[in-house]
């Protein structure tokens, strides 16, 4: 990893995606597998693990799910010395501005609600994964 503050962590074409509904899991995935590794947990738990053994140029996730939420996971990365720096992208069906306050302060660079367009989705992550998706 380079020391340069502008350079994110992690491998530029690697998305994690965490969501506790297998739908929107998949739609996420179907979405950007063209473009993107794309690997899938369905908790907060199972992303820990991947995040132990890789570290992805961005991190989506809904910010509801059960146990432990994706506010209190993206908090759990961001004190993380190895990963504070990866960004984190909710999708949401609530979108109230408590909860675009509370993913913000949490760390999530994006908050974004369902149902997303496709393109917005290629396009947000493109900026935040440090490059432009391309499309056929």
């Amino acid at each position: 990893m380079t020391s340069d503050e502008n350079t994110l962590p992690g491998d530029h074409s690697f998305i994690l995606a965490v969501d506790d509904d297998p739908a929107s899991l998949q739609v996420v995935a179907r979405c950007l597998q063209e473009h993107y590794t794309v690997r899938t947990a369905a908790n907060a738990e199972q992303a820990l693990e991947i995040l132990r053994q890789r570290i992805p140029a961005l991190v989506i996730m809904d910010a509801m799910m059960a146990e432990i939420s994706g506010i209190d996971l993206c908090l759990i990365l961001k004190t993380n010395a190895r990963l504070r720096r990866v960004p984190v992208m909710f999708i949401a069906s609530s979108g109230s501005p408590r909860d675009y306050k509370a993913g913000h302060d949490a760390g999530a660079v994006m908050y974004l609600t369902k149902p997303i367009r496709h393109d917005q989705l290629l396009q947000m992550v493109g900026l935040f994964a440090g490059k432009i998706a391309r499309r056929n």
